[in-house]
């Protein structure tokens, strides 16, 4: 049976150029091929990215691509009328569509997520929430000071609601699974974690190799935050020691890299 697909996000990106930062990957790399796989085994099924920067409904099938200008609630509400039309099932994916750069219309979203709560007690509707970039833990990751109390309170709630409402969350890693686990009391039963957006069960295992240099491989955007250069000094520092290692960097990459080491292999434009 055909499967649709709603996707609520703060962005729309399928080009890496669509989005300045490592955001894009994600949704280039994960949706992008969730998108093409769902048009390649299931010709008539139908996605409907939702993006709350534009306020945009983007409809995606395998023959057209059309733009609706419509708010949340009306999408999601397109996105179920059409699915329950025609007898198929939909997932609906959610990537923190509340996060950036602040809702307006918070009413929306709220009902918008009951609603998709309501339809999927028919098992016709599961709900996954993408906790890949939450909004307090970016704050304190990204910004230089702490969020403020109503700061926290405020994407608390929403994030309880949202984690709670959701029939599986997609994580990073498994001290991520744990964390929100014991933050918002979920089940862990309920938390897929897939690592940087790659189903790892699905890629083919490559034995290491047992002679040669061994390769470092740092999957994000390189930021100074993020303690990169840390990571080069230190593959540089065990370089000169003799160590045959080399660092790969994939994602977007705003740090300059003046840190004395040669063989850090870039993946990924430069932004």
């Amino acid at each position: 049976m055909p499967i649709n697909l709603i996707i609520l996000t703060s962005y729309f990106a399928i080009k890496p150029r669509d989005v300045k930062g490592g955001i894009s990957y994600r949704y280039v790399g994960l949706y992008g091929s969730l998108i093409k796989s769902l048009l390649t085994y299931s010709r008539h099924s139908k996605i409907f990215w939702y993006s709350h920067k534009d306020k945009s409904l983007r409809v995606i099938t395998s023959d057209e691509f059309r733009i609706l200008r419509l708010g949340m609630l009306k999408a999601v509400l397109v996105a179920a009328v059409s699915t329950f039309k025609t007898g198929r099932n939909m997932i609906v994916l959610i990537a923190y569509p509340y996060a950036v750069p602040k809702v307006e219309e918070l009413h929306e979203y709220l009902l918008s997520l009951f609603i998709l709560k309501i339809l999927s007690l028919s098992c016709r509707v599961k709900i996954i929430v993408d906790n890949f970039d939450p909004p307090i833990e970016g704050a304190y990751t990204f910004s230089e000071k702490h969020p403020s109390v109503p700061f926290i309170i405020y994407f608390r709630t929403l994030d309880l609601m949202t984690l709670r409402l959701a029939s599986l969350i997609m994580v990073l890693s498994d001290f991520w699974r744990y964390y929100i686990a014991k933050i918002y009391h979920l089940r862990t039963g309920k938390i897929l974690v897939c690592p940087n957006g790659a189903l790892i069960r699905f890629i083919p295992y490559n034995p290491p190799k047992l002679k040669g240099p061994f390769t470092v491989l740092y999957a994000g955007s390189a930021l100074k935050v993020k303690d990169i250069d840390n990571l080069i000094n230190a593959i540089a520092s065990l370089k000169e020691k003799g160590l045959l290692i080399n660092l790969h960097i994939a994602g977007s990459q705003k740090l300059a890299f003046q840190v004395g080491l040669t063989s850090v292999h870039m993946i990924g434009p430069h932004l």
